[in-house]
């Protein structure tokens, strides 16, 4: 997974065909597939996000973080919905304080008490 950091003041972050965008002075200087990223951090003021990008780095569970001129985060955008990762997480978590959880421990690891 990667962590964007974008520090160069007038960038333009916005959606293409799944991937993300870095634009400075009308010339796209990079692009990343949402897929690959974990967060985005805003490091210098005067950048532009589009509303899509930020709409699909919710709904992929990207975090997107604002920092102050002194590297202070200041803002966060975390999606509302659960990533898929987090609800398997809290599945499992439920399952090792439900009851059968201690049998069929035992019945896979071969214990027959």
């Amino acid at each position: 997974m990667k962590h964007i950091l974008v520090t160069e003041y007038a960038e333009y972050l916005r959606l293409e065909q799944g991937m993300l965008s870095v634009w400075h002075e009308g010339k796209k200087q990079r692009e990343y597939p949402l897929s690959k990223i974990k967060t985005l951090t805003v490091c210098r003021r005067g950048v532009g996000l589009s509303s899509d990008l930020i709409v699909q780095c919710a709904l992929r569970g990207i975090r997107l973080f604002f920092l102050d001129f002194r590297g202070i985060q200041v803002a966060g955008v975390l999606p509302l919905n659960t990533h898929a990762v987090s609800k398997v997480r809290k599945a499992q978590f439920a399952f090792m304080e439900s009851l059968g959880s201690r049998e069929r421990a035992r019945a896979f690891l071969g214990y027959n008490q």
